[in-house]
Order: structure tokens, then C-alpha cells, then sequence
């Protein structure tokens, strides 16, 4: 099983975080999540987005704030609290200069690192323009080429599309290239396109994640992508 696929007990816990939210009822986090690992973030990181989004639906504040008064040990760097971020500054008034310094307020200089990645993923991405947006376009194959990006062979897959690993023609090197659909989601998921894209290609820790730039191919295909720094194990070369 993909490890970023959720197992039985995730996907049951979300769903019946939700189920409780369409009956009208608060879900008891603690109880809930009493049982699950401090470490699995994996689990943290489904239930509590469940949650969170459930919230935002209701015009209940979604805040990281919020799930920290219940689990203060919630840690800096964790995709969890990277998606929270996300859900969160999609709920804030669109003043793209005031969000960093306003999340840093909230939070501090823990937090500092998720803070820059989400709110400089989320411009980056609405940067692009939606309007004219096709339906999801075929698979790309290894040897095609979008933009200066030559793609070699895929590195994963998530919810959102595939991350590849891709040369770059102008800085001759290789990056790992996340591509999104046009169709896809991208205005509420932006950290979940964010950890996507770092856990499959190695990077693990927002301090060493890089996001270079963001936008959309033009046609055929109108892929949104995100490039990354490639992490981890040395690259190959052009020629492998």
C-alpha cells in the first residue's frame, strides 16, 4: 500500500469525523484521537483536516490555533500542521501581503518555516489564472517536454496528480516537477500539494524545501506544476 494512502483506520476515523459534523454534532477530537500515535502524522494529518475543512463549511474558524488549544504538542514542520496552515489561510481575507506577518503574529517563530512555505505556495498557485481551464489532460510520458522541463520518470503519486523527476534545460539539472490537472483543487489543498510533492521526492523538512516557481503550461495540457528542489540521493545525469 502507498504509504501516503490512508489505511482502514484513517479513512474510518475522517469519515466518521464528518459523519458527526453532518449531524450536527461537534466531533470529541481528545476522544477521538486518544488512541493514535504522536507520531503517525499521517493520522493526525487526515482527521484534523477533515475537521478543519468540516469547520470552515459551518463559518466556524479553522485555525491551527484552534487544534493546538487541544493538542499543544502538535510539532513545527509537520505536514499536519502545514495543511492546517492551508485551510486556514484560505479562509483569510485575499491580502496576500499582510498573510505572513499576520500568521507570524498568531503563531511565532516556530512556526515561521510552515508559515513562509504555505503562504508562498498559495501565491504562487493563485497567481495562475483559472479561467479557460480543460478537463484533465492524458498522462504525460516519460521524454515529454513542457516548457524548459524534460520529464525522466515519475517519482510518485498523489491525490492531486504526479510528481516527476524532470530536467531543467535552462539551469541544466535535474528538479522534481510536481503536475496538477487543470480541474484539480488547488485553492484549498495547498499544503497537501506542498507534502505531496516533498515526500516524494525526499524532502522531508520544510527548511530544506525549496519551491523555484509555479504557474501553468499553455495548451495542450494546461498542467499547473510547482517546481522543487531535488533532495536526497545524488540525481542522475542527463544521460542515465
Amino acid at each position: 500500500m502507498d504509504s501516503h494512502s490512508p489505511t482502514p483506520d484513517r479513512a474510518m476515523r475522517a469519515a466518521a469525523i464528518a459523519a458527526q459534523w453532518r449531524r450536527g454534532e461537534t466531533p470529541d477530537l481528545a476522544a477521538l484521537m486518544a488512541a493514535v500515535d504522536r507520531g503517525d502524522d499521517d493520522a493526525w494529518r487526515e482527521a484534523l483536516l477533515a475537521d478543519a475543512e468540516r469547520r470552515s463549511e459551518r463559518g466556524l474558524a479553522p485555525t491551527l490555533g484552534h487544534y493546538l488549544s487541544i493538542f499543544p504538542w502538535l510539532r513545527p514542520g509537520s505536514r499536519t500542521v502545514q495543511e492546517l496552515l492551508a485551510v486556514e489561510v484560505a479562509d483569510m481575507p485575499a491580502d496576500p501581503a499582510s498573510l505572513e506577518p499576520r500568521l507570524l503574529d498568531r503563531y511565532g517563530q516556530p512556526f515561521a518555516d510552515d508559515i513562509r512555505i504555505v503562504v508562498e505556495l498559495h501565491a504562487l498557485l493563485h497567481a495562475v489564472p483559472s479561467e479557460g481551464r480543460a478537463s484533465s489532460p492524458p498522462d504525460p510520458q516519460p521524454g515529454t517536454v513542457l516548457g524548459k522541463y524534460r520529464l525522466h520518470h515519475p517519482l510518485g503519486r498523489g491525490a492531486f496528480g504526479q510528481v516527476w523527476l524532470a530536467w531543467d534545460d535552462e539551469l541544466e539539472c535535474f528538479i522534481a516537477l510536481k503536475l496538477i490537472p487543470p480541474s484539480g483543487d488547488v485553492d484549498r489543498r495547498t499544503a497537501s500539494l506542498l507534502a505531496e510533492a516533498r515526500a516524494a521526492s525526499g524532502l522531508n523538512h520544510p527548511n530544506v524545501v525549496s519551491v523555484r516557481a509555479a504557474g501553468r503550461f499553455p495548451t495542450p495540457g494546461d498542467w499547473l506544476y510547482i517546481e522543487m528542489q531535488l533532495c536526497g540521493d545524488p540525481a542522475p545525469t542527463r544521460e542515465e
